[in-house]
């Protein structure tokens, strides 16, 4: 896996790296991706219930705390093959196709639990009526801002 990565950023040179270098880099992404999803920075997130939900047949009331275990989900067996394992080619585009997008978490996931926009998302403009609508997490059902 090291020299994988080594051969990748050998093969960048000596030129700036820049976010368009990036496809040039899809293993060390994924050795990225990987780690972060084994250690995550922030084992759990915290958001606000904006409305009334289900989750799992629990009703959850607006104004809840909602505490995602960002920890569990990325080591769950029911998510991932030997999630124990440290297997950065589960990253690869085709081992990708198909993950539901909220399965992989890693520090820069913004989400909120919302009726409409989350008051924290720095695309939220309260009050101005410009709001990102909000969509539903295929995985657990709840309606969330991205």
């Amino acid at each position: 896996m090291q020299d994988r990565v080594a051969a990748e950023a050998a093969a960048v040179g000596d030129r700036e790296l820049t976010p368009g270098g990036r496809p040039h880099l899809g293993y060390t992404v994924a050795v990225l991706h990987e780690a972060m999803r084994l250690c995550p920075p922030a084992p759990v997130i915290g958001r606000l219930a904006m409305q009334d939900i289900v989750v799992d047949g629990y009703r959850v009331e607006a104004g809840t705390m909602v505490v995602v275990g960002t920890y569990a989900i990325h080591r769950d067996p029911a998510l991932w093959d030997d999630p124990l394992v440290f297997d950065p080619d589960r990253f690869s585009p085709q081992n990708s196709k198909g993950r539901d997008r909220w399965q992989f978490n890693p520090v820069w996931w913004r989400t909120a639990i919302v009726h409409r926009r989350s008051l924290r998302h720095p695309r939220s403009h309260p009050g101005t009526g410009h709001h990102r609508p909000a969509h539903r997490n295929p995985v657990h059902g709840l309606p969330i801002s991205h």
